[in-house]
């Protein structure tokens, strides 16, 4: 655990203990000169976190693992099992929160990441993907981690949002009617809930928000991922996300968020992605999050949203 200094009541300086953070790494690497930019980035930004590294299957999974731990992190890895592997990363983060979950450990945050870019053969290695999300986030952790300190009512932080109609109309082309639904504020929460819905996994509080993180990466609060991971069904890390659950390969990406807010916690977007719409997705944001806390009669006044 980390030192942190305080003044202490009586002008001594006094330490006090700190839980560490933790890393959920999702990977596949299909070359095995592609390895070391990734590695060096762990080294270089999380080496105070114990990294669980989900792997999904491919020639090079057992020398990724041991790259990995020849590093000197602190690396608990497992290859994904076949019957759950789909051709995505979330297979991966479901053996990673298998990990996660096994080791009953204590956290302050938990940051979700993956090799993004790690699959452009035909990109230079330390690709644009690589730079944009992979390493950016990574440079992120110290603000990230301040946010959290001092935003106590956040119960997660991510690097990109969307607005869940955008997303419902391009992955789920159903008709005017639903577009126009979930065009509109005050109509669109029975769709959001149906499609975005985890209760099946766990008996949540509060209903989702109408916005959702996007690229698979951001950080939740320990205490809010351990309490869904450690109460779910056993569903969720054991069963194949397409062919059993029903869900798409983006079921880390867009719908994990509302593990934070379905526990009644605001949960932060750095940037929102506003696709075609012809307004501001930060005032957009802001109005779907009051109709949200008034939907659940949450404690959250405005002085508490960044």
């Amino acid at each position: 655990m980390a030192l942190k200094q305080s003044l202490g009541g009586c002008g001594y300086i006094i330490y006090v203990k700190m839980k560490k953070d933790c890393v959920i790494l999702s990977s596949w690497v299909p070359s095995s000169n592609r390895m070391e930019p990734y590695i060096r980035v762990l080294v270089s930004y999380y080496s105070d976190c114990d990294i669980y590294v989900g792997v999904n299957p491919s020639d090079y999974a057992e020398l990724w693992i041991q790259k990995l731990k020849e590093s000197g992190l602190n690396i608990i890895a497992e290859i994904t099992p076949k019957n759950l592997v789909i051709p995505q990363h979330a297979s991966a983060v479901q053996t990673a929160l298998k990990l996660y979950k096994d080791s009953d450990t204590e956290y302050n945050l938990v940051h979700f990441i993956h090799t993004k870019g790690i699959s452009y053969l035909n990109q230079p290695i330390e690709n644009q993907a690589y730079k944009d999300y992979y390493l950016t986030y990574a440079t992120k952790i110290t603000e990230i981690r301040e946010f959290m300190e001092k935003n106590p009512s956040y119960g997660g932080w991510g690097d990109y949002g969307i607005i869940q109609y955008q997303w419902f109309r391009r992955e789920k082309p159903v008709g005017t009617k639903i577009h126009d639904e979930m065009a509109s504020d005050e109509n669109s929460t029975k769709i959001v809930h149906e499609y975005f819905d985890w209760s099946r996994f766990y008996p949540f509080k509060y209903t989702p928000m109408r916005t959702q993180w996007m690229t698979g990466f951001y950080t939740i609060r320990h205490n809010l991922l351990n309490n869904f991971i450690n109460n779910c069904s056993d569903d969720f890390l054991n069963k194949n996300i397409i062919n059993d659950m029903g869900f798409d390969i983006y079921m880390f990406e867009t719908h994990v968020a509302q593990i934070v807010c379905r526990q009644g916690y605001l949960r932060y977007i750095d940037k929102m992605w506003l696709n075609d719409l012809p307004f501001n997705g930060k005032k957009l944001e802001k109005r779907l999050t009051d109709l949200w806390i008034k939907e659940n009669d949450l404690d959250i006044n405005i002085n508490d949203y960044v």
